[in-house]
């Protein structure tokens, strides 16, 4: 684990210059970049950030993956989620922020890529994006990870990956150095099971997955045991959210139930489409038909047209 300078001894860009070269040294003893993965939280996840824009500026041979836990991106302080929560951030004091970051910066301008990260150019860091919901009335607008190669969307309720035609095609589709994003975990798996099995297959192609909400990479290659546990547990965890969210939904019922809400519900009737047809053919009119056979127009509607 590199231990870079600290300000504000050593200011903007000395510790980023350190990363560099503990990244360059792996490098220099014979592993491949492939086999390197590099995280950070906060301030380290800015460096590990800066470090990938510096790395596909230099056109130098990129890490397997990255991840950042909060990462602190942006330098200037203009984003509208730091005004606010100012006075909810106990860390960081929203009124010291800006004399912190002089200690870092020492007079270099924060809005350069390196110092702020979000400002930063990561073409070429090449990234898949699978999105899924479990309906159709359902939108994956909330899912969005900002520009990618090649999206995969689907709107079903899969129960494996076998069940889901984008999943499967996103698999086959994807290459040896590849990125594939996924907005959370329980958007790619139903299960732990499903989850190790589809990450699985994307490692052994040479892909690497990384999940948005959890902050998790998984890299093509990796023998990294805490990576691993954190996988299980995460994914136990979401399975366990999945399986009380559907025990509350029983619960609700059985309580709907017990106070009548479905007691005076009646079923919809059945319709007899062979019945509208006919009376159809022998001219009754939409309503004249909706009226005899008590169902609605839009009923006859929707029979006579899929007829036609």
């Amino acid at each position: 684990m590199p231990v870079y300078p600290l300000s504000p001894e050593n200011v903007f860009p000395a510790s980023l210059n350190t990363l560099r070269a503990a990244y360059d040294d792996l490098l220099a003893q014979g592993y491949r970049s492939s086999q390197v993965i590099i995280g950070g939280d906060s301030a380290g996840g800015n460096l590990v950030l800066a470090l990938l824009a510096q790395l596909l500026q230099d056109a130098a041979d990129l890490p397997a993956a990255v991840f950042a836990f909060s990462p602190l991106t942006d330098l200037t302080f203009s984003g509208a989620s730091f005004q606010v929560n100012a006075d909810a951030d106990v860390i960081l004091p929203a009124d010291r922020a800006a004399e912190m970051m002089d200690y870092y910066l020492d007079g270099a301008d924060p809005a350069l890529p390196l110092a702020s990260p979000l400002f930063a150019d990561f073409t070429g860091a090449d990234v898949r994006q699978y999105k899924r919901v479990s309906s159709e009335t359902q939108s994956t607008d909330r899912q969005d990870l900002g520009e990618l190669d090649k999206v995969f969307e689907e709107k079903l309720s899969g129960k494996s990956a076998s069940d889901r035609p984008a999943l499967l095609a996103m698999i086959d589709y994807a290459r040896d150095g590849d990125t594939v994003k996924v907005h959370s975990i329980d958007r790619l798996a139903r299960d732990l099971r499903d989850l190790q099995f589809i990450i699985s297959q994307l490692n052994d192609k040479g892909v690497t997955i990384s999940f948005l909400s959890e902050s998790l990479t998984f890299g093509a290659g990796a023998d990294d045991a805490f990576a691993k546990l954190q996988l299980q547990m995460m994914g136990a965890f979401a399975e366990f959210e999945r399986n009380i969210i559907r025990k509350r939904q029983a619960e609700g019922i059985a309580k709907a139930k017990a106070r009548g809400v479905y007691k005076d519900r009646k079923r919809k009737p059945v319709i007899d489409r062979k019945e509208v047809r006919k009376l159809k053919a022998e001219g009754f009119s939409t309503y004249k038909i909706a009226d005899k056979m008590g169902i609605s127009r839009m009923s006859v509607h929707r029979i006579l047209n899929n007829a036609a």
